[in-house]
């Protein structure tokens, strides 16, 4: 009981902290989780974010150059850049051909999500680009024990951190641990660095917030009583 009020506590002060916009709330104890809101009955598409808009909008086409990032990845299953085929697919490691013509990038990623989550992973995480335009886009994914589970925009000329980010995903769930989150971060020459990170000594102002990389994924395990 007592580390579940101490969860619930987190995720309130992480609403004061004001990163989260009007209308969400965390997925707490007795309440269903919230859609993103750019999905939940917007009915002015100005209030819906501009690469939402256009990921809606833009129909992959015969020779587009797509990014895909999957989350987990494996030795055997990965992302990449890849390209549409004559006839209409991208082939993906292990999982072959996928069909994607015809589909915006936001169906796309749906339909890798139910093919890695049928027999590969669980609760994957897919984030489907132009690869022309990739180059502009700075995201990390978290994973886990999260309301919202997934990819992120860095906001507009802005740093973002770890609370930040947890907040934008909607905070904790009631079963997750706070105090062991790990921050999966590429270096430059191509080595795989995990930071472990504490929530709850971060609030306390026992530890210092960590400021995020592009590319970033984190992970918030489950809780064990």
């Amino acid at each position: 009981m007592k580390v579940r009020n101490s969860l619930i506590a987190i995720s309130c002060f992480i609403a004061v902290i004001g990163f989260l916009r009007t209308g969400e709330v965390f997925a707490l104890e007795g309440a269903s989780a919230v859609q993103p809101p750019d999905t939940v009955g917007v009915t002015d598409t100005a209030d819906v974010p501009s690469k939402t808009r256009s990921k809606e909008a833009y129909k992959i086409q015969i020779a587009d150059k797509l990014k895909v990032k999957i989350y987990p990845e494996d030795e055997y299953i990965k992302g990449g850049d890849v390209e549409v085929s004559s006839e209409g697919t991208i082939s993906l490691s292990l999982i072959g051909r996928v069909q994607v013509e015809g589909l915006n990038l936001i169906e796309a990623e749906k339909r890798i999500v139910e093919i890695l989550a049928e027999d590969y992973f669980v609760n994957p995480v897919v984030i489907v680009e132009l690869a022309d335009i990739q180059k502009n886009i700075k995201a990390v994914a978290i994973l886990g024990q999260v309301a919202k589970p997934g990819s992120y925009e860095f906001p507009p000329g802005k740093k973002l951190t770890l609370l930040q980010l947890i907040s934008m995903a909607g905070g904790f769930t009631d079963v997750a641990n706070a105090s062991k989150l790990k921050v999966i971060r590429k270096e430059k020459d191509g080595s795989t660095r995990v930071i472990q990170a504490n929530a709850q000594s971060i609030i306390a102002g026992k530890e210092s917030d960590i400021e995020l990389e592009p590319d970033d994924v984190i992970h918030v395990s489950e809780s064990f009583f």
